[in-house]
């Protein structure tokens, strides 16, 4: 496992967190009930951590930065970097 150190940022936490949960036994075969219960919890998270991205994103297209990197545009730099496809960029901001 990851060992944080004592000043870790919010996101180390999260991040350490995901990796734990990916780490875990992956027990698929249970009552499909419960895989579904399973699927709605993981999509409020994924939803969560999403809004909090945007909110990244649309900071960041609001500085030259790409532009500094040599991108053509934030959406670029994100295709570039981060391996979105253009429509996932432009929908994140």
């Amino acid at each position: 496992m990851c060992e944080l150190a004592d000043d870790a940022s919010p996101l180390d936490d999260v991040l350490a967190a995901i990796a734990r949960y990916h780490a875990r036994p992956h027990d698929l075969d249970r009552e499909p009930a419960l895989i579904a219960e399973d699927m709605i919890r993981l999509r409020r998270g994924l939803d969560i951590l999403e809004l909090d991205f945007s909110g990244h994103a649309a900071a960041f297209a609001a500085t030259d930065e790409s532009d500094r990197q040599g991108a053509l545009s934030p959406i670029g730099w994100m295709q570039s970097n981060l391996r979105m496809s253009g429509h996932a960029a432009a929908s994140a901001m």
